[in-house]
């Protein structure tokens, strides 16, 4: 709980400041940058800094100075020049604009009721200005269907949050629009070459160290490549960085970073919580509750407990978050894709779909909840429909809304919360190239389309950090193999006739059944049948079945806290 704007009578505690402007108040915590220069007043929610273009020209101005530099140079085009993972707000004495950054993985929440309304960064504060707390059936239906909540659309009844490149106007009128789309990432002509990219990526990267002024930090690492393709672009003799892993020790990605940071001389840790005592998992899911403002997954506890520890130690942490995805395609696993939209994409009966994915989840449907799904997925043509339907869902609703959970959840802990694959100047860049999804599919048969795929990655370790590069994957090759056809045809050969053994990373079960069985489900009882014996006391056999009563367990503890 950040801020909140309103012109409601009410009484609002727990906020340090408070300012009265043409059309209402402004209330904010100390933990929002504020300043009043000339005749503008600026909050910024969130950490921003100048784009690729401007860097250099702009590094030495502070992060309000910055603001108030391009606001009045460039006018309200300004946030297309700025990056990072915010909210701004800026009163010029007529007018209050609200911006969220452009990939849109900061939200806020809003409502109007007639001439009234009310913005806020936490969805709790806006429910408890609302005269009633309801719960919006059309919200359970999206998340039944996509395991999100998407396009705006909340948990509350009546209140919206922000997508990608959201522009708020508060002055005689009120208006909610997008300064700038996703779409605009395909209009690139000049095509970038390969050779270039680590150059591109190193400087990248080193401009958030550099601008956030931070000579520490930590990072995920797995047996994959997103992660080993940051540290790669840092002077590792130059900072202090931490790594760490969340799962099962024996599971390949675990080891295979435990032997990387061991090699190349970074500290690591592991933080497994697959076999949780109850109490803990409580105090996890508790903290998602009460932060995650009805969006995020109490699934997202593994993660939690790791960043909580690593955050005692530093302020600044990257992620590598759709760094595969981008660059390689997706690859439905009925869970971040959902298997709606994975039947969707192979052409199957959408109604058909829509009733399979309420009867699974014990819905208690009707025409109308069938009819707005149908409605829901014809306004999501370009989703389902586009020859970019990759494209637009993976930063729509992957990058918006999925992985945005956690980078919203981690920063309540953590200062900086960096996707460097979320950058909007990587975004342009490998748009701009041939390595995309639009390019190349996760999902394709073909093996060699299949390795081709890390070639933007792997260019960017073996030319930055040969050291990274001579350590093995868990695919069974190294980065430097990726440079002869024969050593790399060698690896994948033996690693497909003598495949590692592997274990799950972590697991939704076992634990995670006790824990969801000692909640009552019965504030959700007119949603979805939660005496059904089939889905309250079958054997937690999938991850399925566990997502599924989660959904109800989530809705009834987010209820609970904002009603």
């Amino acid at each position: 709980m950040n801020w909140l704007v309103t012109n409601l009578e009410q009484k609002v505690q727990n906020f340090q400041n408070e300012i009265t402007f043409s059309y209402g108040k402004i209330f904010w915590n100390n933990k929002v940058q504020f300043i009043q220069k000339e005749n503008l007043t600026i909050w910024v929610d969130g950490y921003l800094l100048p784009n690729y273009e401007n860097f250099e020209e702009l590094k030495g101005l502070s992060q309000l100075e910055l603001v108030h530099f391009l606001y009045k140079k460039e006018g309200l085009d300004f946030p297309k020049s700025l990056k990072g993972i915010f909210t701004l707000l800026v009163y010029d004495g007529n007018t209050l604009q609200i911006f969220s950054d452009q990939v849109g993985i900061k939200k806020f929440f809003y409502f109007k009721q007639g001439s009234k309304f009310g913005f806020s960064d936490s969805l709790k504060i806006l429910s408890n200005l609302l005269p009633k707390v309801e719960i919006e059936r059309e919200a359970l239906v999206d998340h039944i269907l996509f395991n999100h909540h998407i396009l705006g659309k909340s948990f509350v009844k009546g209140i919206s949050f922000s997508t990608n490149a959201t522009k708020v106007q508060i002055d005689t009128n009120f208006q909610v629009s997008c300064y700038w789309k996703f779409e605009e990432l395909l209009d690139k002509k000049n095509l970038k070459s390969l050779e270039k990219s680590p150059q591109f990526f190193q400087k990248l990267v080193n401009s958030y160290l550099d601008y956030l002024d931070t000579k520490k930090f930590s990072c995920p690492i797995t047996g994959g490549i997103d992660c080993r393709t940051i540290l790669s672009a840092v002077d590792m003799d130059k900072f202090d960085i931490s790594t760490y892993s969340y799962g099962n020790e024996k599971s390949l990605d675990v080891i295979y970073a435990k032997n990387l940071t061991k090699k190349i001389g970074l500290k690591y840790q592991n933080y497994d919580l697959n076999d949780p005592i109850e109490e803990e998992y409580q105090d996890l899911a508790k903290k998602i509750i009460t932060t995650g403002n009805a969006l995020t997954s109490i699934h997202r506890s593994h993660r939690l407990n790791a960043v909580l520890r690593e955050a005692k130690n530093n302020d600044t942490m990257f992620l590598g978050y759709m760094g595969g995805e981008l660059a390689r395609g997706l690859f439905p696993d009925d869970l971040i894709i959902s298997s709606f939209v994975r039947k969707t994409w192979n052409g199957e009966n959408i109604k058909e779909s829509i009733l399979c994915s309420f009867k699974e989840a014990s819905f208690k449907f009707n025409e109308q909840d069938i009819e707005y799904a149908l409605k829901r997925v014809n306004e999501l043509k370009n989703w389902f429909e586009s020859p970019n339907k990759y494209f637009h869902f993976s930063l729509e609703m992957m990058s918006e809304i999925h992985f945005a959970q956690d980078i919203n959840l981690f920063a309540q802990f953590c200062s900086f919360v960096i996707p460097v694959y979320l950058d909007i100047d990587y975004l342009n860049y490998i748009f701009q190239t041939e390595f995309n999804l639009l390019n190349r599919t996760n999902m394709t048969q073909n093996p060699i389309l299949r390795l081709k795929g890390p070639e933007f990655h792997l260019r960017i370790i073996n030319e930055l950090n040969p050291k990274i590069a001579k350590e093995k994957l868990s695919k069974g090759y190294s980065p430097k193999d990726y440079q002869s056809i024969l050593k790399l045809g060698i690896s994948v050969l033996k690693n497909r006739v003598l495949p590692q053994k592997d274990e799950s990373n972590f697991t939704y079960r076992n634990w995670y059944e006790k824990f969801i069985q000692k909640y009552d489900f019965s504030s959700m009882s007119d949603f979805f049948d939660v005496e059904d014996e089939s889905l309250i006391n079958k054997e937690f056999s999938t991850e399925k079945t566990c997502f599924n009563l989660s959904r109800i367990l989530e809705g009834s503890l987010y209820f609970k806290e904002y009603k």
